[in-house]
């Protein structure tokens, strides 16, 4: 393998790895912040008191509430019209990129707009279902834009 593929391998594993232990310590800090709201007198082992008081006092300045409270509105948000329900995604933990350089890889050439949108928002299952219905008109929408933008 030439040195430039073992470059971008290195930089592919390091994105993940960045993505992966960024998550771990969200889902860390939501779960401290859970307990914490639930029980006034929570502290995780091993976390020094100063630090701690220092989390729950940024913790309960009213402008980080209401981010937190809007932000848990939006995740449970309808996007797809009221009735159906929250969005779920589909794409995997796949990023674009990581999706264009399989594609590239597969194929030969990049993927175009449209191809990279189905790949991500396309439909899923046996039954071809959307996740929600508005996700049936982005794939068109972008095929449509496509098509414009190479004339």
């Amino acid at each position: 393998m030439s040195s430039g593929g073992t470059s971008k391998n290195h930089e592919l594993v390091w994105h993940a790895f960045l993505k992966r232990a960024s998550n771990c310590y969200t889902d860390l800090m939501n779960s401290w912040i859970q307990k914490w709201e639930s029980k006034s007198q929570f502290r995780p082992e091993g976390i020094n008191e100063a630090v701690w008081l220092s989390y729950t006092e940024y913790w309960s300045h009213p402008e980080v509430v209401a981010k937190r409270e809007q932000c848990r509105a939006n995740r449970l948000s309808q996007p797809g019209g009221e009735g159906t329900g929250p969005s779920h995604h589909r794409a995997s933990a796949k990023s674009q990129l990581e999706r264009a350089l399989e594609f590239r890889e597969r194929v030969g050439r990049d993927p175009t707009p449209y191809e990279l949108a189905m790949m991500i928002h396309g439909p899923r299952g046996p039954d071809g279902s959307y996740t929600y219905p508005k996700m049936e008109t982005i794939p068109t929408e972008v095929h449509q834009e496509s098509e414009q933008m190479s004339q």
